[in-house]
């Protein structure tokens, strides 16, 4: 929360609504890097326990229905999305809504069109007809300029260290093997810096599988 509230009373009335970072107005530099420095070890610590509570459950020692109903879809997307680099790309928000809207309607072992999810999506905000197929397309733009950032960060992690742990999980998971290694080449060589290809359909499918399961 920023606000430039100063009054101790009013700030301890926003922590027992649940706010857990309070930043004050005007914004100090150091205030908020030490904040957002809070904010990621909080997310780490988070996944960590989580990470612990799939593995007791495989071990038939934690039910894994409670697992999953104890961390909102939207904090374990949260998570994958910055994982990647791409917490901050505006298609975020719509990938975070097509999720949502699969496991809300409980869509595991179906691969609905991708036109179909754009259009749901859409709706959710849009009445027109025109106006829902303007923004599905719109929402489509949107989702592909994500995804193609995903694979170029994850191409140029790649590049530097190929061991690294983000790179071995997610680009073989999310993506198709050839589209890494194709991007990574023309990375290499600066070739066409904006060619590329990304299973779209793949990935969300993935996303939601990864939101599910956990």
């Amino acid at each position: 929360m920023i606000s430039q509230i100063e009054n101790k009373e009013m700030v301890g009335k926003a922590y027992q609504k649940g706010i857990e970072f309070f930043i004050h107005k005007p914004i100090n530099r150091v205030e908020v890097e030490a904040v957002l420095v809070k904010v990621n070890e909080r997310w780490k610590y988070e996944r960590y326990i989580l990470e612990i509570k799939q593995s007791l459950a495989k071990l038939g020692v934690v039910d894994l229905s409670t697992v999953r109903r104890e961390r909102p879809v939207r904090d374990i997307a949260m998570v994958i999305l910055m994982d990647m680099g791409i917490i901050g790309e505006i298609g975020s928000k719509d990938i975070i809504s097509l999720i949502e809207y699969l496991i809300e309607h409980r869509q595991a072992d179906s691969s609905p069109p991708l036109k179909e999810l754009y259009e749901s999506a859409a709706q959710t905000y849009k009445q027109n007809k025109k106006d829902v197929e303007k923004e599905s397309k719109a929402i489509e733009q949107r989702i592909r300029r994500t995804i193609m950032t995903a694979l170029n960060n994850l191409a140029s992690i790649g590049l530097t260290d190929y061991s690294n742990p983000k790179f071995e999980y997610y680009a073989p998971l999310y993506f198709d093997f050839q589209d890494v290694r194709m991007r990574m080449k023309l990375m290499d060589v600066e070739l066409n810096p904006e060619k590329g290809k990304a299973n779209i359909k793949k990935f969300l499918k993935v996303f939601y599988m990864e939101g599910w399961k956990k």
